[in-house]
C-alpha cells in the first residue's frame, strides 16, 4: 500500500510540501493503518497476483444542517488505470456507504464527497463521468521567504497571550464562529471539538497565536511545521471582529515565529474564489498559488 501511495503521488504530481495533499512518511503511513481490522467496511484493497495495486478509504462526518457526508478517497497504480478498476473501486465505496447509512439508520440527507487536484486529471475525469459536481475550489499557496515580512499592528483593545491547553475550548469557539455561516461546516458539537483538538491542536503551541478582547478569544492562527516547511492550518476571526486587521497581525506574527526557528517556507490553502477576502490577504503578504484542489459532492441515491 505504501508503494502504491508513492507511485500514485509521483504520477499525479502530488506536492510533498503542500498542507493540503502532503505525502505521509512511511512511519506516518504505518501509524495511520495500525489497528485496521480485516473486514473493516471503510477500507477497500485491490490486489492482482497477490500484489496490492490500489486501495480506497472512507471517512465521514455530520455537517451543521445534520447532513451526513461520506468522503471516499482512492489510490490506483497508473499502470492499472483506464481498465475500469478505478470505476469499480468507486462503485464499491458507494455500495459500502449505502450499507453504512442503512446500518446506522441515517434518515437525514446523505452526500458523497471526493477530492482531486488540478494535477490529478484521471480522478477528475472519473468524478465528472460519475455525476459528481465541484462545490468548492481551493487555492494551494506558498510563501518562499518569511524573512521579509513587515510586522502589523493590532487594534488597541486586542492583546496576544501565550497559548496553553486551557485555551483550547476558546480557540475552537473562534473557529466555530468563523464558520457559522458556511453551509458545509461541520456540526459544532462535542465530537467536532475533540476532533479539532486531536488534529488541529496537536502541535507546538509556540506556533499558535490567539487574539483576545478582554476574556474572549476573537482570532486564531494555528501553524505547524513538517520537513522544514511551515503550514498555516487555521486563520480565523470571529464575525464581529473581522475587517479590523486582526488576521493580518496574527498571521504575520505567527510566520515570523516560524522564521525565527529557521523555517523559511510556508504553505496554506484557501478558497480560490477569495471568499471573505482570505486569498487577497495571503497574496498581499507574498503568497502565490501553486495549484488548485477541487471538492466534489453527489447526493446518495
Amino acid at each position: 500500500m505504501w508503494r502504491v501511495r508513492q507511485e500514485v503521488a509521483k504520477w499525479d504530481k502530488v506536492d510533498p510540501q503542500s498542507s493540503r495533499e502532503s505525502l505521509p512518511t512511511a512511519e506516518e503511513f504505518v501509524k495511520e493503518w495500525t489497528g485496521a481490522e480485516i473486514g473493516n467496511p471503510d477500507c477497500v484493497i485491490v490486489e492482482k497476483d497477490n500484489q496490492v495495486i490500489g486501495y480506497s478509504r472512507i471517512h465521514w462526518w455530520t455537517e451543521k444542517d445534520d447532513k451526513q457526508v461520506y468522503l471516499h478517497l482512492g489510490w490506483l497504480l497508473p499502470g492499472w488505470r483506464n481498465q475500469g478498476i478505478g470505476t469499480a473501486m468507486l462503485h464499491l465505496c458507494q455500495s459500502l456507504i449505502g450499507e453504512m447509512v442503512a446500518r446506522d439508520g441515517i434518515t437525514s440527507k446523505v452526500e458523497l464527497a471526493a477530492n482531486a487536484s488540478s494535477t490529478e486529471q484521471d480522478a477528475a475525469r472519473l468524478m465528472e463521468a460519475e455525476g459528481y459536481k465541484i462545490v468548492n475550489n481551493l487555492s494551494d499557496m506558498v510563501l518562499s521567504d518569511l524573512s521579509a515580512l513587515v510586522p502589523a499592528n493590532f487594534p488597541a483593545e486586542i492583546e496576544v497571550r501565550p497559548v496553553t491547553t486551557e485555551h483550547f475550548r476558546a480557540i475552537y469557539e473562534v473557529y466555530a464562529d468563523a464558520y457559522s455561516t458556511y453551509e458545509r461546516a461541520q456540526k459544532p458539537d462535542e465530537q467536532a471539538f475533540q476532533n479539532f483538538v486531536t488534529y488541529d491542536l496537536a502541535g507546538d503551541t509556540g506556533f499558535y497565536r490567539v487574539a483576545w478582547s478582554g476574556e474572549q478569544a476573537v482570532g486564531i492562527v494555528l501553524c505547524h511545521h513538517r520537513n522544514e516547511v511551515g503550514t498555516v492550518d487555521q486563520v480565523e476571526v470571529r464575525k464581529a471582529f473581522q475587517r479590523r486587521g486582526i488576521a493580518r497581525a496574527l498571521l504575520t506574527e505567527a510566520l515570523q515565529e516560524l522564521s525565527a526557528r529557521g523555517i523559511q517556507t510556508a504553505r496554506l490553502y484557501t478558497a480560490a474564489n477569495n471568499r471573505e477576502g482570505a486569498r487577497s490577504l495571503y497574496e498581499s503578504l507574498g503568497f502565490r498559488e501553486v495549484k488548485q484542489h477541487y471538492l466534489y459532492r453527489k447526493t446518495l441515491n
